[in-house]
């Protein structure tokens, strides 16, 4: 993300209130299953308020070398034309997007073709074996880099065969990708989770299989979803709601900022999602919602969020750890803020994603003159005003988001260095703080 041998470092002034109305770009999760599950659907699909990040453009650009022809109407707008996927005459690039990489392999399993996935130095350390393992019991066969990372061949298949799988962790890109295999097996495909993770992909697949649809049912406990293999999906037309996790980054903003009173509009608030509300009411945030609505099949609210005083520290572990993971980075900077001690348990996932969150955010917070106890699943954090200083990113766009935020509450400026990065998921970051009321400013370092 940077060249030259130089760094987009911010420095962000402290005690700054945010204050008006802002809107949070497209949910990034939704924009990569609604690109994906429109190139799989028969006709023309309109996709608007897609995320823009360099993540979704990495999956449009991969869609795009598998066959599917796509229009580009303003940002974030899409014409997708669905049909049979192709044999690419390249390997597809994924940059940074563990996403696309995990949705794509379920995708492309049992499609007959090779297919070579690979991406940035990051994505080629992260781990597919979790992904692999049981699309392999369901006949993909796939040869991947030592430590089954990418660059990883999606062999061609003659065909697949449904499969009753039981989570061993929680992890939606996991049940996505065996679910978009499902639909291309024989029989049913079943996936079992102990924690109901993010359900996006089975409120697009009824987008696109059309209600009453048996292309995606969830049983009456919520903890297992199967797809029927050959499951026809048509084109649809879809609106892609606020992104919640980005949205957090500025809640945990209002909260710390004396004077701010924020209101952050059409945030999608699909309840699979939102578990961070519960950590942020468990800290005493001051926070309403208001014009409940639903777009695309996706709830979706205005929050309201005001500074207010007595906020502490909440513990976070078990269930609420795992269904808070992408928002644990932001929860956690919040903490380091708060008086008393905040304890994260259960969350070894974090060390599996563009960086080891769990280190990243050890070593940030005591650049910054917190007290940080780090443990195999998470972090003890005893929270204080933090001195100010020099973070690095570690290559981590939420690190940087997180930090960023943190600095509101700061007793000196802090100086986030290699910033480029959140370009992957949120390119309007700056601006929106800027807008919101933050002093950041954009300097090249070294």
């Amino acid at each position: 993300m940077t060249g030259m041998g130089s760094t987009l470092d911010y420095r962000v002034q402290p005690g700054t209130a945010l204050v008006g109305r802002i809107r949070m770009p497209g949910d990034k999760s939704i924009s990569h299953r609604a690109l994906l599950l429109a190139a799989l659907a028969e006709g023309e699909s309109v996709l608007e308020g897609l995320s823009t990040g360099t993540d979704v453009s990495a999956m449009a650009v991969a869609l795009q070398a598998l066959g599917t022809r796509m229009e580009a109407g303003a940002p974030g707008c899409w014409r997708v034309h669905g049909g049979p996927f192709r044999a690419p005459d390249r390997a597809l690039d994924l940059g940074n997007s563990g996403t696309a990489a995990r949705l794509l392999i379920g995708a492309l399993a049992g499609c007959p073709f090779d297919t070579v996935l690979t991406g940035d130095a990051s994505l080629c350390r992260r781990p597919m074996r979790r992904i692999i393992a049981p699309l392999q019991a369901m006949g993909a066969q796939f040869e991947a880099a030592p430590g089954d990372t990418l660059p990883l061949t999606v062999r061609a298949s003659a065909g697949l065969a449904g499969l009753h799988y039981r989570c061993p962790l929680p992890s939606a890109q996991l049940k996505s990708a065996l679910l978009l295999a499902g639909l291309r097996a024989a029989g049913s495909t079943c996936v079992t989770e102990s924690v109901q993770t993010r359900d996006h992909t089975e409120r697009l697949l009824e987008q696109f299989a059309g209600p009453p649809s048996a292309a995606a049912t969830r049983d009456a406990y919520g903890y297992t979803v199967c797809v029927q293999g050959g499951t026809r999906l048509r084109a649809a037309r879809l609106q892609v709601p606020g992104d919640f996790s980005q949205a957090v980054f500025f809640i945990a903003g209002a909260c710390l900022a004396p004077g701010s009173e924020l209101r952050i509009e059409r945030v999608g608030m699909n309840p699979s999602r939102t578990a961070a509300l519960e950590v942020f009411r468990a800290m005493g945030a001051a926070i309403e919602m208001e014009g409940e609505a639903v777009l695309s099949g996706e709830p979706i609210m205005t929050l309201r969020v005001r500074h207010t005083t007595g906020l502490h520290a909440a513990s976070i572990a078990g269930e609420l750890a795992a269904r808070a993971i992408d928002e644990l980075p932001m929860l956690i900077a919040l903490s380091a803020c708060l008086p008393g001690c905040t304890r994260l348990r259960d969350a070894t996932a974090l060390r599996t994603k563009e960086s080891d969150r769990l280190q990243s955010l050890q070593e940030g917070l005591q650049a910054v003159g917190i007290r940080v106890e780090g443990l195999p699943d998470g972090l003890n954090v005893y929270g204080a005003q933090p001195r100010g200083g020099v973070v690095h990113s570690h290559g981590d766009h939420r690190m940087v988001m997180a930090f960023t935020m943190l600095a509101l509450a700061a007793a000196q400026p802090v100086r986030i260095v290699d910033c480029d990065w959140v370009q992957t998921s949120f390119p309007g970051f700056v601006g929106l703080a800027r807008q919101a009321g933050m002093v950041v400013q954009e300097q090249w370092g070294q």
